[in-house]
């Protein structure tokens, strides 16, 4: 149940933070939700600078219910802090490099950059084809390259 689930959640995440190291973040995941709304919901009653939302845009594409990827994106980003991300094809949380699958993660990523205080990780078994898709799209510097 929704409503309960975000009140207990609140409660534990409150009682939780107030031992928790002043200079230290936690980032709540999406891993089931079927909307980004629930996480929002506890990250805002939460209210504490050092609670913030992890963005998983493989779990987002699996299990959203007629929510486009960009929707998730736009109505968590000022409260994301950490993206974990991945491509698949919408089926199962397959992890896949981030050139293969159909999540608009060039749109993601630019919306991020534009709209979010985050950090990344790539999230697959496969990093180094990742990170040459980064490379190719202009996300990161191939320092190899450099004389």
């Amino acid at each position: 149940y929704h409503s309960w689930f975000t009140e207990q959640s609140v409660k534990f995440w409150r009682q939780f933070l107030k031992s928790f190291p002043a200079d230290m973040e936690i980032c709540l995941e999406n891993v089931m939700e079927e909307d980004p709304y629930m996480p929002i919901d506890i990250v805002r009653q939460v209210d504490d600078r050092r609670f913030g939302l992890c963005l998983d845009i493989g779990h987002a594409r699996t299990c959203r219910e007629g929510d486009s990827d960009m929707e998730w994106v736009r109505e968590m980003a000022p409260y994301i802090k950490h993206m974990h991300i991945h491509n698949n094809y919408g089926a199962q949380d397959q992890h896949n490099p981030l050139g293969d699958g159909d999540i608009p993660v060039e749109e993601i990523l630019d919306f991020a950059a534009d709209n979010c205080d985050t950090t990344f990780a790539i999230e697959n078994i496969r990093a180094e084809e990742s990170v040459r898709w980064l490379i190719e799209k202009g996300y990161l510097i191939d320092r190899t390259l450099e004389n």
